[in-house]
């Protein structure tokens, strides 16, 4: 009892190394610590469940029981152990894994129990004369004596068996013991192919994926990446968010997944995002839906791009908001850009103006929305998960409203946004698609758009816009064409892409058996294409932490660089942003000297999930349009 009682303080587990290598070194019997806390709670958690909680379990058992006794009638001899074993396994095959005993998976279970148990340990012989058959043997007549014929038996003559209940726990135990030991052991077996990437697998459930969302700065690859690049090299296994997975590094290797998108490849992101995002989001959702989907928003953009006026009301949107900013001494410019690229989007894509209640409504839905799409996937009431997902709901039920108001509006009422173009296919489309590939564009125009604006504010320099502005008449609006001026401030937003990496990595899930290289990749393995690795890579870029968009100058440049992703879901809003974002630097940097406020990069990180710091700007005097300000430094640290 002493010793027992002592487990783990001054005594622990210590059985031959011969029973380790044929139990696995997870087996209960074995390990000890936290390790056997936690796995023996799975087990005691279903015993205890199976015992009280169900009536299934119970007559499961009786019947399989009865079926067996009835099996043996007529039957000169039985071998009773190979029968009781069958018995024992076959329920707990039933109750572990649902499978039935008379399936040829559960026959192959038993057989390799057999084999395996030759090898372990002999139980005891229930023949006529031993203690044990008469022990048995007295203890259920005692129970036969007080039922009805017929009367199946409940868990009160289960309670009444001690010695039964004593011998089959051990048994119980054993098996369960055993079941989980081959669990554990198939996990790290089928993980370890010869030609799969080095790495480490974690805990079974647990795997790496906190270590991997840790923040970080934006212009690194974070601790955990450098570790495991450093210890196994550009491509390695891990186990995240639920999956064994493949982590690359490597940009060659990035591009042949991007290319290979839904022929070896397709998109797999974890449930929680499937709960966040809809069911049909352009992220999630693959094949011919993806495709059609995916040509409405790219249609939409492609459009918007050479429409005048998209142009214009994103220009004066521009200025409204920096108009807004004078006599301010401070500014909180990601919110206030978050506001300006939302506004611009939910007029382009349901023509409702910035100042209606609704634009503001939904703009107060998408902080929440945002601040859980990043947060860990907890949903209990009050989390930041559970809100965000409530906050989708509304969003979608606001989105179900507008249609519904369009739909009853006089026929041949043109507003030219994207609901109309994407309602003008409702005979092919459900409300669920619809709404999920405006909220897309809503989401996309929203975080991405605006965490950009917040990188390149660190960098841009003035000087082509001070000649697109004296290209222009006084008041005269910027057009596509003067974009095509700007290509300093085009390499400043790849260069600042590069640097910020807005998005870290892809969720990914191998279709069949890839090999690459000398990789091999197995079929339903996650795969993770770091993209933010190579823009950092030393080997693909001079100075890589050194923020230089003349790099951007030699076209090779951009066969290194992959932020808008690539393959068939390269970014269909990709070339609207840049516009987008460029009339707003146009006038903001003509306009504004820019100061960081130095506690914003004290208290908060610049994480690859979004720019989690601020930034805030401190008017110089007054923003003079079409003065010219190049005597004043762009950037200035206090």
């Amino acid at each position: 009892m002493f010793i027992l009682q002592n487990e783990e303080r001054l005594f622990e587990a210590s059985y031959p190394k011969a029973m380790h290598d044929i139990l696995g070194e997870f087996s209960l019997l074995v390990i000890s610590g936290d390790l056997h806390r936690k796995l023996r709670n799975f087990v005691v958690t279903f015993t205890t469940v199976s015992k009280y909680s169900s009536p299934r379990f119970l007559n499961f058992a009786e019947n399989l029981a009865i079926s067996m006794l009835d099996s043996w009638k007529g039957r000169k001899e039985i071998d009773f152990l190979k029968e009781i074993r069958k018995l024992t396994l076959s329920l707990m095959v039933k109750s572990v894994l649902s499978i039935e005993p008379e399936e040829p998976r559960a026959l192959r279970i038993l057989d390799d129990f057999r084999t395996y148990m030759k090898g372990f340990v002999s139980l005891p012989l229930n023949f006529p004369g031993s203690s044990y058959s008469k022990a048995v043997k007295e203890e259920n007549e005692a129970v036969r004596k007080s039922k009805q014929v017929g009367e199946p038996l409940d868990l009160e003559d289960y309670k009444k068996m001690e010695f039964t209940k004593n011998f089959s726990s051990i048994v119980l135990a054993l098996i369960l013991g055993l079941v989980l030991a081959l669990f554990v052991l198939r996990f790290f077996s089928r993980h370890n192919h010869k030609n799969l990437p080095n790495g480490s697998m974690g805990f079974p459930f647990v795997g790496e994926a906190l270590a991997l969302l840790k923040p970080h700065s934006s212009n690194s690859m974070g601790t955990f990446l450098q570790e495991r690049v450093s210890r196994y090299g550009k491509v390695f296994k891990s186990h995240l968010f639920g999956s064994p997975a493949i982590v690359s590094c490597d940009h060659d290797l990035n591009m042949f997944i991007l290319q290979n998108e839904e022929r070896l490849f397709e998109a797999s992101y974890p449930k929680a995002m499937h709960d966040i995002l809809g069911q049909f989001s352009l992220l999630v959702i693959s094949g011919d839906l993806h495709r059609k989907l995916r040509n409405f928003v790219v249609t939409f953009t492609t459009v918007s791009k050479l429409s005048p006026r998209f142009l214009n009301f994103a220009e004066n949107l521009a200025i409204s908001m920096l108009d807004s900013w004078k006599g301010r001494k401070e500014i909180d410019f990601l919110k206030e850009i978050r506001k300006l690229t939302l506004s611009l989007m939910v007029k382009s894509v349901l023509s409702i103006e910035p100042e209606e209640p609704r634009s503001l409504r939904i703009l107060d839905d998408f902080r929440t929305y945002m601040k859980g799409f990043v947060s860990l996937p907890l949903n209990f009431p009050g989390s930041s998960y559970s809100k965000a997902v409530k906050a989708r709901t509304r969003l979608a039920s606001t989105m179900k409203g507008i249609i519904n108001e369009r739909e009853k509006e006089k026929v041949g009422l043109i507003r030219g946004d994207f609901l109309d173009v994407i309602l003008s296919k409702r005979e092919i489309l459900t409300d669920g698609q619809i709404v999920s590939v405006a909220l897309d564009i809503l989401l996309g125009g929203y975080e991405t758009t605006s965490t950009l604006i917040a990188l390149i504010v660190y960098f841009l320099g003035h000087e082509e816009h001070e000649a697109v502005r004296k290209s222009k008449q006084v008041g005269e609006p910027l057009d596509l064409e003067d974009y095509k001026k700007m290509e300093f401030t085009k390499n400043v937003i790849y260069e600042s892409m590069r640097c910020g990496n807005v998005v870290k990595f892809l969720h990914r899930k191998a279709t069949q058996d890839v090999h690459y290289k000398e990789y091999f990749i197995p079929s339903g393995w996650k795969v993770i294409p770091v993209l933010s690795s190579p823009h950092l890579d030393p080997s693909l870029h001079e100075s890589p932490l050194k923020f230089n968009p003349w790099r951007w100058k030699n076209q090779e440049t951009r066969k290194k660089v992959m932020p808008f992703g690539g393959g068939p879901r390269l970014c269909p809003g990709a070339e609207l942003a840049k516009v987008e974002i460029a009339f707003f630097l146009h006038h903001l940097v003509l306009n504004y000297r820019l100061n960081q406020h130095r506690k914003s990069l004290e208290n908060e990180d610049l994480t690859s999930l979004g720019l989690q710091g601020y930034m805030y700007f401190k008017e110089v005097v007054e923003a003079i349009r079409h003065t010219s300000q190049s005597s004043l430094p762009l950037l200035h640290n206090p």
